[in-house]
């Protein structure tokens, strides 16, 4: 129309109607205007949910209005520049707070916060086509949350590998690192952004060590019984050391059962505790019965023994309900 309207007889006689439609569209622009304004302040009120999509819708048509600045000199020029300034920092400032915060092992319960950030963020590749500059921003906090977390994914494999823990003699292990462990993965497992990540594969190998760690437990503490049960007076600093072992791992699988759930859940036996229970149970009746016999024959010497194999398992008494082997003693 306006190069129509330099024919001065059509300018004369559309006039009026030109700046009519000039006002109506410039109107329309204002409006958009006052919308993304309205929308850039949810920016600064943390608790409201900013709606990209209307963002973007907005934005565009601001973008097909550049030709405002031929009749209203720097109204669409300083308006975008106004946008794009303050989506950066909005998008700087959400980079900051996530940025911040320790993800470490001991942190796992922050984790959905700062993916909660890391999503907002990413909600802003809607307006990246018309504002390209926030690309780089959301490609390094999602660079960042990948990288961080899977630097504890490495944490937990090395220090929860069997490999490494048989080479290491079998060590007790840090119980509640473990359970820390669970905890973080089983977040990470839930965020999208981590789906290609080593998460799963780090939560399988973690569930199958402590499956193996169970036996294992299970077994040594099998084969102690077995020879404490054998004892014939002949190494006694061999038997208390049987039952000192066999104690200490009642007392841990005790402690893992009480504290650490998501540990105990991948226990191989979910009974352990009260199988011991029977076992110390059924051999304390077992020994009674024996004692008794001796005594009645005077075997004396072979009554010592099965006394200091009694005295030995009272350490073990506090895993016991009812008669206890101090009392037998």
């Amino acid at each position: 129309m306006t190069l129509i309207r330099i024919i001065p007889s059509i300018e004369s006689k559309t006039n009026r109607s030109y700046y009519d439609i000039l006002g109506k569209l410039c109107g329309r622009i204002q409006e958009r205007r006052r919308d993304v304004e309205e929308i850039l302040k949810g920016f600064f009120r943390p608790e409201e949910k900013i709606n990209y999509d209307k963002l973007t819708k907005c934005i565009s048509s601001l973008k097909s209005a550049k030709w405002i600045d031929e009749y209203q000199h720097g109204v669409y020029s300083d308006l975008m520049d106004n946008i794009e300034e303050q989506i950066i920092k909005h998008v700087k400032k959400l980079q900051e707070s996530a940025m911040e915060v320790n993800l470490d092992l001991d942190n796992f319960d922050k984790i959905e916060h700062v993916y909660k950030v890391v999503s907002e963020i990413n909600e802003i590749k809607h307006v990246m086509e018309l504002v390209p500059t926030v690309g780089q921003h959301i490609d390094d906090v999602n660079s960042w949350f990948k990288e961080i977390t899977n630097n504890v994914f490495c944490v937990i494999k090395d220090t929860f590998s069997l490999e490494k823990w048989k080479e290491q003699g079998y060590q007790t292990l840090d119980f509640s690192k473990a359970e820390k462990a669970f905890h973080y993965l089983d977040v990470c497992r839930k965020i999208r952004i981590l789906f290609s990540s080593d998460c799963m594969s780090v939560l399988n190998s973690l569930e199958e060590f402590v499956r193996h760690f169970s036996n294992f437990v299970q077994k040594e503490m099998e084969n102690c019984f077995t020879s404490i049960k054998q004892y014939e007076n002949k190494n006694k600093e061999d038997m208390f050391e049987k039952v000192r072992i066999l104690l200490n791992r009642l007392q841990d699988v005790s402690e893992i059962k009480t504290k650490y759930p998501r540990v105990f859940s991948y226990f191989s036996n979910q009974k352990v505790i009260e199988h011991w229970q029977n076992e110390l149970s059924d051999y304390l009746r077992e020994l009674s019965d024996e004692m008794q016999k001796l005594n009645v024959t005077q075997q004396v010497e072979a009554l010592n023994t099965e006394l200091l194999v009694v005295k030995a398992l009272s350490k073990l008494d506090g895993f016991l309900v009812g008669e206890k082997y101090i009392d037998v003693y």
